[in-house]
């Protein structure tokens, strides 16, 4: 009996420390979201999601999962010329440059319009159309106050990064666009 009364002290223990260690990096991640809301709204990120914004308003659900599609079949490809035309823009090398000067603490940037689509770029998400994704969907209807945040978890014992989403608002305020950035959570402070 007491060698089972350990047992349940240990785990208990265990997922208690695990919560605590998750609710502190999502601390740490949510502080994150007022510097991220920075650089995503200066006037060269929303010059390039209005302009995205305006050249996709009128893309059918259709047109949309068909440009998906192509992309999907572009990851695997030598020509790659919608993932490439993403990479290669002014926004992608923008965010290239963030994510250089960021230390590390950046691993992987994605800015979308509003309605899902990655437009800017520091890897090749698998994905074309984030905006049915209910991370992108959350960040979208959320505040930079109140981001997504996916604190990360461990994969054959290797940590997998966090990640913090959260809108992209215009000079009103209104929603534009979603910024996802994924963090390594061992270069927070």
């Amino acid at each position: 009996m007491k060698i089972l009364k350990s047992v349940f002290l240990l785990v208990g223990s265990l997922i208690f420390a695990t919560a605590f260690a998750n609710s502190s990096v999502k601390i740490e991640l949510q502080s994150l979201s007022p510097k991220i809301s920075n650089w995503a709204e200066q006037s060269a990120v929303l010059a390039e999601v209005q302009k995205a914004n305006a050249q996709h308003t009128n893309y059918t659900k259709a047109q949309i999962k068909a440009l998906n599609k192509q992309w999907q079949q572009q990851l695997n490809s030598s020509n790659k010329p919608l993932i490439s035309s993403i990479m290669n823009n002014g926004l992608s090398s923008l965010l290239g440059t963030i994510e250089e000067h960021s230390n590390g603490l950046y691993q992987g940037i994605i800015i979308t319009d509003l309605k899902g689509l990655v437009i800017g770029q520091t890897y090749v998400p698998s994905q074309y159309w984030l905006g049915n994704q209910a991370s992108w969907k959350k960040a979208f209807t959320g505040s930079p106050a109140d981001p997504y945040i996916f604190a990360g978890s461990s994969k054959k014992n290797k940590p997998q990064p966090a990640m913090l989403a959260l809108p992209i608002l215009d000079d009103s305020g209104k929603p534009i666009g979603v910024v996802m950035v994924n963090i390594d959570k061992t270069k927070l402070d």
